[in-house]
């Protein structure tokens, strides 16, 4: 082979081979083992991290640091005898009860705060006023409720109206009862059933109402140092007490109450109201301040910093 022919051979090689190197398909590289595909298919997009969705369905019941837990007594209300003061967040005070979607449900609350002003008999004609404030707000159901306009706070409104309140004009016809059981009578207590007139507001709304057979309970002060005693001053507190309960149907059309859950008939046009107060001559303890902290003394002006001890 001569010279002429030999670069004609190589020449040829060279132009085969840059061919081949140029049509080789970048796909045909082995990917490291690690490397992901450089895009999804277009059917599979990239999943988004999921956005925290708020509750659904926020807590209609608060702790009792939320409310208020006294409630002030006017000067001429406590001049009229002993001033009795409501036991708020011990037990069930409250309970609402209605019909929602057909079942019967109950709102509870233990958040009322309210006074009693007592004459020297332990007897309801003795009672001289007596007033109690609840939070709409903090009524409380236990109950899964189909949907969240069914809530209590939103049917009564509480945003506009926060409260149902009651201030009592008479008591009637106290009737004393038997107490104790077994036919052992607890002479140290007495029981009465009365009639309640009062004031009752409920949806900003005030009428004159009519509770018949309210049980009026005088329980004095038990200080004989037992566990027993120190269990009951729990609930009723350590100073005399006196327990009323009762209940007062509330047509909710008669206090201005008007939602489409009511008209469609998923929230019964009536409520039951039932009360089981509390009072006591102890008068509840205020809640704690927290300590002012003091603020730092600036130094004086030239004075040297003092060493940190480091």
């Amino acid at each position: 082979m001569n010279s002429k022919t030999l670069i004609t051979v190589l020449t040829g090689l060279a132009l085969c081979g840059g061919s081949v190197l140029a049509i080789q398909p970048e796909s045909a590289k082995p990917a490291p083992k690690d490397e992901k595909p450089a895009s999804q298919p277009a059917d599979a997009p990239a999943k988004k991290p999921e956005a925290k969705r708020p509750d659904a369905k926020k807590p209609e019941a608060k702790t009792t640091n939320d409310f208020p837990t006294s409630m002030p007594i006017p000067p001429d209300a406590a001049k009229q005898g002993t001033v009795y003061y409501m036991i708020s967040g011990k037990s069930k005070q409250i309970t609402v009860t209605s019909e929602v979607a057909g079942a019967k449900t109950d709102w509870i609350s233990n958040n009322a705060t309210g006074y009693a002003v007592l004459g020297a008999d332990h007897n309801p004609s003795a009672i001289k006023t007596m007033v109690w404030s609840m939070p709409v707000k903090s009524l409380d159901t236990r109950a899964a409720l189909p949907d969240d306009e069914m809530a209590i706070a939103r049917w009564l409104e509480a945003d506009k109206q926060p409260v149902v309140a009651f201030k009592l004009k008479e008591v009637k016809d106290a009737k004393e009862t038997p107490m104790g059981t077994g036919g052992k009578q607890d002479v140290s207590m007495m029981r009465f059933s009365s009639t309640l007139i009062g004031d009752l507001s409920v949806h900003g709304v005030t009428k004159e109402v009519t509770v018949s057979d309210v049980r009026i309970t005088f329980r004095p002060a038990k200080n004989g140092g037992s566990d027993a005693d120190a269990i009951v001053a729990s609930f009723f507190g350590s100073g005399d007490a006196v327990i009323i309960s009762g209940r007062m149907p509330v047509v909710l059309a008669d206090f201005g109450v008007k939602s489409e859950v009511i008209s469609s008939k998923k929230i019964a046009e009536k409520i039951d109201l039932k009360i089981e107060l509390v009072v006591n001559t102890d008068e509840p303890a205020s809640p704690k301040e927290k300590p002012v902290s003091k603020p730092t003394e600036k130094p004086a002006e030239g004075a040297k910093p003092k060493p940190s001890g480091n």
